[in-house]
């Protein structure tokens, strides 16, 4: 599915209720006057001055660089006895003045309904997109690993740090193979990438697996188990072939090395690579723990190991497009109500060196966040479904069941049709 941003999904949703957009044609000397008499203005002079009363006012972009203000930002306008708008002029009120001044840099939008986020007792549509949010579920391929964001998925890049003269960032299109994101590393110098930004604990003499996938078309791309205590590389493999590849190393920590780290670079001086689900386990370990977003056992359906797929060149290096699936007969769910991950995974001792293990899990979409960032970030949650369920909440909430219950039955239609991505759903309309 298509993923939409937080304020694309408020506009979707507030169109259904009320919702203009525009620009400021005059500002910069006032906090709480929002002038514009522009062509293509919402304020139009045979309105009526009780138009806007009572409707939230946002300011939704700012197109000035470097600084930006007011993005986010959420007031009222003021209510019919205090000239909160004024056709004739084209202006609004507001009972409460901005950070900063207004400019004709920023874009706003003026809700009638709800406001963005919460304006005093007034429930904001973030509030209703988040309750929807976390009682929506999608299946997920899980890594399961000893590595912080091994799975590439979490936000930014500050689970690894640069090895040499390279600049880190995630993709959303290129090198990935599960989930929506990869690591992408574009070198400035030889044999440069990322490695974790800390360093693993480990125990000297045990074995461990690391297996990662890479897309590194046109240059060479290493694994390095890295031995931090004695500055020292443990052993290492490259791609023979190019393109999208499957790394492993089956190592063995020296004596006396009591840290580990993974090295992901290219031997290039201009090499890019993006990497994507680094596995690092114990060979002999029967649990593992859960990833901290897993807080139900039931949430997991099967276990399996992921191969690299047919061999190439060595027997390190494989194939991404000829994975096999291999079911793991025994496991379960283990908590412990008082450890900081309470959830664990105890699993059957078939040792698979080069192989992923992966969970088939259900998982609550994300949550947003209102602030200038949370607006730009985005859910792959369908936004009809989502739009349709809001609506419904709403209305409700508003005393209007008629529409209450249209939008409740679009909602439900939904549910049928996006049953192929989603496990279950909390039902939140039982009022009905």
């Amino acid at each position: 599915m298509a993923t939409i941003t937080l304020l694309n999904l408020y506009r979707s949703i507030a169109r259904a209720t009320g919702y203009a957009q525009g620009a400021p044609s005059s500002g910069g000397t006032s906090k709480v006057n929002l002038v514009d008499v522009s062509d293509d203005s919402p304020f139009q002079l045979d309105d009526s001055d009780q138009k806007y009363s009572d409707a939230f006012v946002m300011i939704e972009a700012d197109s000035s660089t470097p600084t930006k203000v007011n993005v986010s930002e959420v007031r009222r306008a003021r209510d019919l006895g205090s000239a909160g708008y004024t056709a004739s002029t084209g202006t609004i009120v507001l009972d409460r003045g901005f950070t900063s001044n207004i400019i004709t840099n920023h874009t706003y939008g003026i809700y009638f309904s709800n406001p963005p986020t919460r304006v005093g007792t007034d429930k904001g549509l973030d509030e209703y997109i988040n309750e929807y949010l976390r009682n929506m579920f999608y299946w997920h391929p899980t890594l399961l690993t000893l590595a912080p964001d091994g799975d590439m998925e979490a936000s930014g890049t500050t689970n690894f740090t640069q090895v040499g003269t390279c600049t880190l960032a995630k993709s959303t299109t290129t090198g990935i193979t599960f989930g929506l994101q990869s690591l992408s590393c574009t070198n400035g110098a030889a044999n440069s990438g990322a490695k974790l930004n800390t360093a693993l604990n480990v125990v000297e003499n045990e074995a461990y697996d690391i297996t990662v996938d890479v897309d590194c078309s046109g240059y060479t791309g290493k694994l390095i188990a890295y031995d931090v205590t004695n500055s020292a590389d443990i052993d290492s493999v490259t791609t023979v072939e190019r393109g999208q590849r499957c790394l492993w190393l089956h190592v063995t920590i020296p004596t006396n090395c009591k840290q580990m780290n993974v090295h992901m670079t290219t031997t290039d001086a201009a090499g890019v690579a993006y990497w994507d689900n680094l596995s690092v386990r114990r060979t002999n370990a029967l649990e593992i723990a859960m990833p901290s977003w897993f807080v139900d056992q039931d949430w997991i359906e099967e276990l399996f190991y992921v191969g690299g797929g047919s061999q190439e060149g060595d027997n390190d290096s494989w194939n991404t497009d000829r994975r096999q699936w291999l079911r793991v007969q025994w496991w379960r769910i283990l908590r412990d109500h008082n450890a900081s991950t309470q959830y664990k995974l105890r699993f059957s001792d078939i040792s698979r060196q080069g192989y992923h293990l992966f969970a088939k899990c259900i998982r609550p979409f994300a949550e947003f966040t209102h602030s200038e960032a949370g607006l730009a970030t985005t859910t792959s949650c369908a936004e009809d479904w989502i739009r349709a369920w809001v609506l419904s909440g709403i209305y409700l909430d508003k005393g209007n069941e008629q529409q209450a219950q249209q939008w409740l039955a679009k909602a439900r239609e939904k549910d049928k049709r996006y049953q192929p991505f989603v496990q279950r759903r909390v039902q939140l309309a039982e009022a009905f």
